[in-house]
């Protein structure tokens, strides 16, 4: 038996998990602009890196940095949100790169963090 030919061209799955991927989030995404800091041990040496967030939720954040993250393990993410005085500093990993905005993954909030960024998120505009 021959296959029957199909009318309309099938769009490749790789190119629908990437379009799903930028319109479904496990968690809403809220402007944000204020400084961050990134940090992690590449061996001996600690490197720490400075940049911008672009949004914020509370399963993660995007940022432009001002130098290149090459790391793809656990970073620590240290910035702050509308109406906590202190900076949060949360463990990260780096889950996408694209044209030069990071997207981080956080891996362990505390209540008192995730509550602060749930707050935060009520008062900012939708990304």
């Amino acid at each position: 038996m021959r296959p029957v030919a199909c009318d309309k061209p099938r769009a490749s799955v790789p190119a629908l998990a990437q379009d799903r991927r930028k319109y479904f989030r496990a968690f809403p995404r809220f402007a944000l602009k204020v400084k961050v800091r990134v940090q992690y041990s590449s061996g001996l040496e600690q490197v720490e890196l400075t940049g911008t967030t672009a949004d914020i939720g509370l399963g993660g954040l995007g940022a432009t940095l001002r130098a290149p993250l090459i790391s793809k393990e656990r970073v620590w993410l240290q910035f702050i949100v509308p109406g906590v005085p202190e900076p949060l500093r949360i463990l990260s990993k780096l889950r996408h790169l694209d044209n030069g905005h990071y997207g981080f993954q956080f891996l362990s909030t505390t209540t008192e963090e995730r509550e602060a960024i749930r707050k935060s998120c009520e008062k900012l505009p939708p990304a």
